[in-house]
């Protein structure tokens, strides 16, 4: 499955397309956003601004929920800001 990312301020503008993997599909959003955060956006951060745990993640003006699975919550091509 891939997602398109959004990124909003304090972080860098970001637009990309982010895979998960198929074992990943069963995994929280929490771990979604460890993975997004240390693949994606901590690579691209001039200082440490934000954690993982800062992360917002929505879909439509609908907050992912930590505790979800991504299969349960996600779909192929969703807009994740």
């Amino acid at each position: 499955m891939r997602v398109r990312l959004v990124t909003h301020p304090p972080l860098p503008p970001l637009k990309a397309w982010f895979g998960i993997t198929t074992p990943a599909d069963s995994q929280s959003i929490t771990a979604l956003k460890n993975t997004i955060y240390t693949q994606v956006l901590r690579p691209n951060l001039s200082t440490e601004v934000a954690q993982s745990s800062d992360l917002l993640l929505e879909i439509e003006g609908f907050e992912l929920l930590g505790d979800s699975t991504c299969e349960n919550v996600l779909q192929d091509g969703d807009l994740v800001e």
